[in-house]
């Protein structure tokens, strides 16, 4: 059946074309009356209707499906030669450069790039052994387990990856990094048997006594994990917020090479050796550290760095040697130099500690760097010693320390 142009139009080639998308497809804006010529040497009759056109076209002549089909007979005789150059303007969202959260997918690229393999394992254990490992914490037993030994939920992510760590010793891998996030679960009240669930990150590493003969390979030790730990509480932004508790620490870990982790007086984890009692008892003759932190928690109070205007004057280093009693942590020491919040203080840090006879046995050296900066001028001698005199008088008052 023929379409009729002449006389009775037909409605099945016509088709409305709008302005709004004419200039957004093309990216410039054409004439009303260029359009209308266009629309006339191709054949089309066209009615205006405000902004837009309705157009009737002969099938003969070419075939038209949409919309666009339109548009691009009229961009290609109106010439590409023709269309303007003009620049891209974009309206850039910077919304989410606006205090970013570090997510867990980027605490886990890093755990990554230090050699870390992830692993998932099941929420079941071996009651067994979550009895020796964390014998103060209370676990739900199940009342139809797969097997006796997943028949309680865990209670930390530990059980389940030194579980993988001796499957993977029994194959022989010598250097095991593993880590794995999900979650935990307790009972929080026994009376009404409200069960607690907790979102946490844990890892552990090992090495299994194979030496190369060509080259000497670093042992892990209590300052590896550390160094782990510190370095993920550094990319969420608390470190300067957390506390290190090592006294009264988890029965799992060693008396002496552990550390609980407190962030405003809440305990949000550990690091360390496990006690070798509970390695005896599970016969593993070897080191192996662990840490675990809780990620919801450390997730919402992350910290975000402030940008401030860079100085050109030059920054002053400054060193004094201090005697304090051994139960005084360095920590404690940082902590309260941090709070009289000295905008001419850029960085403290401890960079030396001494034990000896001659200061006494329960006495201990610490050796103590400042960073000195003016945004405004260049500091004198004088002023430099009035800062640091003024950090002496502190810790001498406060930690009976001497110089």
């Amino acid at each position: 059946m023929k379409s009729k142009i002449d006389g009775k139009l037909s409605k099945k080639n016509r088709f409305l074309l709008t302005r709004k998308n004419l200039d957004k497809i093309t990216g410039f804006h054409i004439s009303d009356k260029k359009i209308e010529e266009i629309l006339k040497k191709i054949g089309c009759k066209t009615f205006k209707k405000k902004t837009n056109w309705e157009v009737y076209y002969t099938p003969k002549k070419f075939y038209i499906n949409s919309e666009e089909d339109m548009i691009e007979k009229i961009i290609k005789l109106y010439g590409y030669e023709n269309i303007p150059i003009v620049p891209i303007k974009s309206n850039l969202d910077n919304s989410y450069y606006i205090n970013p959260k570090i997510s867990l997918n980027r605490v886990k690229h890093f755990l990554v790039d230090q050699n870390y393999n992830e692993v998932i394992t099941y929420s079941f254990v071996n009651p067994k052994i979550q009895s020796i490992l964390f014998p103060e914490r209370k676990y739900i037993l199940l009342s139809n387990p797969l097997s006796v030994k997943m028949s309680s939920m865990r209670v930390s992510l530990i059980p389940g990856l030194l579980k993988t760590l001796i499957y993977n010793k029994n194959q022989n891998k010598n250097h095991i990094r593993l880590f794995e996030s999900g979650m935990i679960f307790s009972i929080k009240k026994i009376e009404n048997f409200i069960i607690k669930q907790e979102f946490m990150l844990s890892g552990i590493i090992a090495d299994f006594g194979y030496k190369s003969l060509w080259y000497k390979e670093k042992e892990n030790n209590f300052f590896t994990i550390k160094g782990d730990v510190e370095s993920i509480l550094e990319l969420v932004g608390n470190h300067n917020c957390i506390n290190f508790k090592t006294k009264n620490i988890e029965n799992v870990l060693h008396p002496f090479q552990g550390t609980e982790l407190y962030l405003k007086n809440k305990k949000i984890g550990f690091f360390g050796l496990i006690n070798p009692n509970i390695l005896e008892k599970l016969k593993l003759k070897i080191n192996i550290f662990v840490f675990e932190l809780n990620w919801k928690i450390l997730s919402n109070k992350q910290t975000f760095p402030k940008f401030t205007s860079f100085a050109n004057l030059p920054v002053i280093r400054r060193d004094i040697s201090i005697i304090i009693s051994k139960e005084i942590s360095a920590e404690t020491i940082l902590k309260e130099i941090q709070k009289t919040q000295n905008k001419e203080i850029l960085e403290v840090e401890i960079f030396d500690i001494f034990y000896g006879k001659k200061i006494g046995r329960k006495k201990k050296c610490l050796s103590i760097r400042f960073f000195i900066q003016d945004k405004r001028k260049t500091l004198n001698e004088k002023e430099i010693t009035l800062i640091i005199s003024k950090y002496i008088k502190l810790l001498k008052s406060k930690f009976n320390a001497s110089i």
